[in-house]
């Protein structure tokens, strides 16, 4: 039981984390090498793109539980599952596409 209210709680913090910063602006909450390289004018489609590939993870990390206590079964736990693989997945997508990589030494351009 504890386990579904801290994932319930982890997730809820995940959705407030990409609605921060896809809609507010808050790319800071992201560290500063993944998002070195990204050009002034790409900031905000990065921001949104990664808000929502935050957002696709606490979808995951919230259905886990909420469909295992709902089905009583570890269903929760796949479906979660690919909702987690394929936000991080959109993740790494993105930084390569306006950083050009996960990680880099540079300031913005």
């Amino acid at each position: 039981m504890e386990k579904n209210i801290i994932a319930i709680i982890v997730g809820i913090a995940l959705v407030f984390v990409a609605y921060l910063i896809a809609f507010k602006g808050k790319i800071d909450l992201i560290h500063k090498y993944h998002y070195a390289n990204v050009l002034k004018e790409d900031i905000k489609a990065y921001e949104k793109a990664t808000g929502f590939s935050i957002f696709v993870v606490a979808v995951g990390v919230l259905s886990m539980p909420l469909v295992n206590m709902s089905v009583n079964e570890n269903l929760g736990d796949k479906i979660g599952l690919g909702f987690v693989i394929i936000g991080v997945i959109l993740l790494i997508y993105f930084s390569f596409k306006y950083n050009g990589g996960l990680f880099s030494k540079h300031e913005n351009k």
